[in-house]
């Protein structure tokens, strides 16, 4: 945010000034310009001022702005909302990843007709089976729109529209392509962790009541309470944080939450980890961020499904590192068959304090047992 536009935000420029700018007429770059004037529109004073240059101003400039890196969110709703009826702003906003999701998707759940052949027309919107779901269940949309957003989530699912799609992501959908097809209807639900675990993910997803129903389930009057920035937005509080995360996560289809899997962050992948569909949860072990923290954590879970232990064990990238190996063999949920080839490689110090756990599998247990004595008595001799 610019000093100039920090000022204006506080009331403290002369009010010479203040009305200079809500007529358009500061030196300054548009976009700085444009900024200000979206933020003068609702000033009790200059408001008409500012709604009056903001209409009349050149529409190439609107979208070299609207595509510019530096456009906030709230310059990209006004704009969308704005300038609805023509089709190149439509464009620029809707594909600048500052708009939030959150807005765009209201935004193709209630827009008026004609702008939904224009959202179709974005890259970003096609390519998001949450976004082109939000335009199938638009009460406005023709049968004809459905259709071609009915296509190009047909393409979502199958990555064929994906050419930024990673070596990873691309051999993950050619394996398990046909899962993932028959799956795609699966509402977001996960593992939890024991009431009596702490565990912040589990307690507010059993808040929400998971599992959710995807955005399709909402109705489009709710939908469009929202739009272009009429939700009031959530405290910055770490809580609210991950409760939206699990909200957003819930709204997805099977095909975003595998991407989202592999290209999203860590506390994404900590909740998709959980994810009980298998194809999602087992998408997180390709991801090619994990990095060994993550990997000793997701070694240890308890609230995960067997098949993703197994996998963990199975990758010779996770196995690598002796702290998963540990992690591994001391974790209950891992199966007999993953966790009883990794018993060897433990050091004989673990494999002491291994014997004092009382949750691992006897046949685990017996195996640790004879492999500590033996080694003793070969130290012996």
């Amino acid at each position: 945010m610019s000093t100039l536009l920090e000022k204006f935000r506080e009331g403290t420029v002369p009010r010479n000034v203040l009305h200079a700018a809500a007529r358009g007429e500061l030196a300054l770059p548009p976009g700085e310009m444009l900024e200000i004037l979206v933020l003068l529109r609702t000033h009790a004073e200059a408001g008409g001022e500012a709604q009056r240059a903001l209409a009349d101003w050149d529409q190439d400039s609107v979208v070299t702005v609207c595509c510019s890196k530096e456009a906030s969110p709230d310059l990209l709703r006004y704009f969308l909302a704005s300038r609805s009826h023509a089709p190149d702003v439509v464009k620029a906003a809707a594909g600048n990843i500052n708009l939030p999701e959150e807005t765009l998707r209201h935004v193709a759940a209630s827009s008026p007709m004609h702008m939904l052949g224009t959202l179709l027309d974005v890259k970003r919107v096609r390519a998001s089976g949450l976004l082109l779901r939000s335009i199938m269940i638009n009460p406005h949309a023709t049968d004809d729109l459905r259709m071609m957003a009915e296509r190009w989530l047909s393409r979502s699912i199958s990555g064929d529209d994906d050419a930024d799609m990673s070596e990873e992501e691309r051999g993950y959908r050619d394996e398990f392509g046909e899962e993932i097809a028959r799956e795609e209807g699966t509402l977001f639900d996960m593992e939890l962790a024991s009431p009596d675990e702490k565990d912040e993910i589990s307690d507010l997803a059993r808040s929400m009541k998971l599992p959710l129903g995807p955005a399709r389930q909402a109705t489009p009057e709710k939908l469009a309470t929202a739009a272009l920035g009429g939700a009031k937005p959530q405290p910055a509080k770490r809580e609210h944080e991950k409760q939206n995360l699990l909200q957003r996560i819930a709204e997805m289809s099977v095909g975003d939450r595998i991407k989202l899997a592999m290209r999203g962050e860590r506390d994404e992948r900590l909740i998709l980890i959980r994810d009980r569909c298998r194809v999602v949860a087992l998408a997180v072990l390709e991801s090619p961020k994990i990095n060994e923290t993550e990997m000793e954590s997701i070694a240890g879970m308890t609230n995960v499904q067997e098949q993703v232990l197994r996998g963990v064990a199975g990758k010779r990238r996770f196995i690598r590192n002796y702290n998963v190996i540990r992690a591994l063999v001391n974790n209950p949920r891992v199966p007999i068959e993953a966790s009883l080839p990794l018993v060897p490689h433990l050091l004989t110090v673990d494999l002491k304090s291994l014997i004092k756990n009382k949750n691992v599998s006897d046949t685990v247990h017996k195996a640790v047992i004879n492999l500590f004595q033996k080694r003793m008595e070969r130290a012996k001799s």
